[in-house]
């Protein structure tokens, strides 16, 4: 008997969809998508029971003929590509025809639709991807499609779902990826009938910010602005007083279609350094614009990943663009007041700050061989430094100075730390790579995970300067170290690169030389507790103005904080 048998299209279709509808979130991504795709500038997204009950998507856009409704829930059908070549110019987020029938395939679906040049809506039921009935319906210009009974028909992905609370919170994230690289369209979501959020269609992304992260962050974004021959950067990035704890509050956009990026989150935490804490992440949105042949899209089934092309010159753009913004901001938090009567005014003044006048997040052209044009040049561009007069210490540890603007608490370890940070930091990397041979070579003890990491490791190891040899189980014999390494650091700084080396392969000299330098200036700096005298404290302040970047020690933590005259006066009651 033939072992090899064409399977039936019903099984056919919900393999298929098993690449495109993983969780609710996903079919909210693809209706969403197709309706941007329609022009919508209105777009209202109904959810039930974290989108396993009901899904609800409804746009104003420009809608489809009866036909049109029909041949959409066929595999392969679509109004979007039609020639083999036009792979190399996709511009639409949708375009593989796939959505529709890969939902149809595994629920319970009915569109409702109407164009401008029909006089009635159509109306098609589609149950476990089987077309039931298509009747004439009544509706403005646009499109419904409702979703019932997920995975009726494949229980087994049914019941690897996750909490509606979860389901809930992958529809909100996706929808607002959507909004923030869609300013001028309007979304709402409702989740069992309850408002999530809302954006308006002014094309202002800061609002749209405002709307998804509320108005201490939508006060606290810089515009980002450069472009670069094929490359066009856009959007708005936070000081970094305001990070968040995982990478998923800075967004990426490639010609306004999200995608998911380690390289360009890389780049963005280059720009920030030392500005943030180890472990925390910046928040931002950028939308980059190139040609469409720059970037493959049809990489992934779910179209979050993508090939990029160029993609060292983009981001050295974009680390050079935030870097530059960020240089020529003073990034002195102030105090936050936390009595409740008082926040409330606090947040009233803060609502009048708030300049919503922003640029528009849209595509641009890109010309083409265009000179470099980020916003101001990092190299010339500082911020201000306040002027300030050191007056006393607290628990010799905190320096207190006045400025013109209120007075500051100065941190002195952190201030002391960051300076030595950049003196290090310049001689270690006006050095070439040299390697040191002890006339004794070092012992060095390894762990299993170590060895393992030494052994499938080696020649990144050799071109960091490091040869090790084994000496017996678990035992290495250090005979060449990078001659910056000091003596007494050497099986320390092992461990260390070993460490980085068993996250990521890929480690440079310059990033060891700056893990070298932070360590050196935190054992240089002065110490808590340690008394200084005016003429010192004054020193330390002049010192800290020369530093290329005055606001956070090398590890992210604040090295000031600014107590202004006006919340002073709020304090004591001067003001009501």
């Amino acid at each position: 008997m033939n072992k090899i048998k064409v399977m039936p299209m019903e099984l056919a279709n919900q393999i298929a969809a098993g690449e495109v509808v993983t969780r609710p979130a996903a079919i909210v991504k693809e209706l969403v998508e197709n309706a941007l795709d329609a022009q919508a500038t209105k777009i209202i997204i109904d959810v039930f029971e974290g989108g396993i009950a009901k899904i609800i998507v409804d746009d104003n856009g420009v809608g489809m003929s009866p036909r049109d409704a029909e041949l959409a829930f066929q595999r392969h059908a679509t109004s979007k590509l039609f020639r083999e070549h036009e792979l190399k110019y996709i511009t639409t987020l949708g375009f593989r025809g796939e959505a529709l029938p890969s939902i149809a395939a595994v629920s319970e679906v009915q569109l409702t639709t109407a164009n401008k040049d029909t006089e009635l809506a159509t109306n098609v039921f589609v149950i476990g991807g089987v077309v039931k009935k298509i009747e004439d319906s009544t509706r403005s210009v646009g499109t419904q499609i409702v979703i019932k009974k997920l995975f009726y028909n494949t229980p087994a992905r049914l019941k690897f779902l996750k909490s509606v609370p979860t389901e809930l919170a992958h529809i909100a994230d996706i929808v607002g990826k959507l909004a923030l690289s869609h300013p001028n369209c309007s979304f709402s979501l409702q989740h069992d009938g309850r408002a999530v959020f809302a954006t308006p269609a002014r094309g202002r992304l800061e609002e749209v910010c405002h709307a998804l992260y509320g108005l201490q962050v939508a006060e606290q974004l810089l515009p980002v602005k450069a472009i670069h021959n094929e490359f066009g950067i856009e959007g708005v990035i936070a000081k970094p007083e305001v990070n968040r704890a995982n990478r998923n509050y800075c967004s990426f956009f490639l010609n306004q279609r999200y995608v998911r990026s380690l390289v360009l989150s890389r780049a963005i935490l280059n720009a920030y350094a030392t500005l943030l804490p180890r472990g925390r992440f910046p928040v931002g949105v950028i939308n980059i614009t190139l040609d469409p042949q720059l970037m493959d899209i049809n990489v992934h089934p779910a179209k979050l990943e993508v090939r990029l092309s160029k993609e060292q010159e983009c981001c050295t753009l974009l680390t050079s663009a935030v870097k530059g913004v960020l240089l020529k901001q003073d990034l002195i938090p102030d105090y936050q007041i936390t009595t409740p009567s008082i926040q409330r005014s606090e947040t009233v003044v803060r609502q009048q700050k708030l300049d919503l006048r922003s640029p528009v997040l849209k595509p641009e052209p890109v010309e083409r061989g265009a000179e470099p044009r980020a916003e101001l040049n990092p190299q010339t561009v500082k911020a201000a430094f306040p002027m300030m007069e050191p007056l006393a210490q607290v628990e010799g540890t905190y320096i207190v100075a006045q400025g013109s603007e209120g007075f500051y608490l100065i941190d002195q370890h952190a201030a002391h730390e960051r300076i030595f940070y950049e003196e290090f930091l310049k001689k270690l990397t006006t050095k070439k790579l040299q390697s040191h041979m002890p006339l004794m070579p070092l012992m060095l003890e390894a762990s299993h995970q170590e060895v393992a990491v030494i052994i499938s490791c080696t020649k990144q190891l050799l071109a960091l300067g490091l040869e090790l040899e084994s000496f017996g189980q678990g035992t290495y014999l250090v005979r060449k170290y990078p001659d910056w390494f000091q003596a007494e650091q050497v099986a320390g700084w092992i461990h260390e690169i070993l460490a980085l080396l068993e996250r990521s392969e890929k480690i440079s000299v310059a990033e060891l030389r700056d893990e070298q330098a932070k360590l050196m200036a935190c054992k240089a700096a002065i110490k808590a507790h340690q008394k200084l005298s005016k003429a010192e404290m004054e020193m330390l302040i002049l010192n800290l103005s020369d530093c290329q970047e005055r606001f956070t020690c090398p590890h992210g933590r604040p090295i000031f904080i600014h107590f202004s005259k006006y919340q002073l006066e709020k304090m004591f009651k001067r003001i009501m």
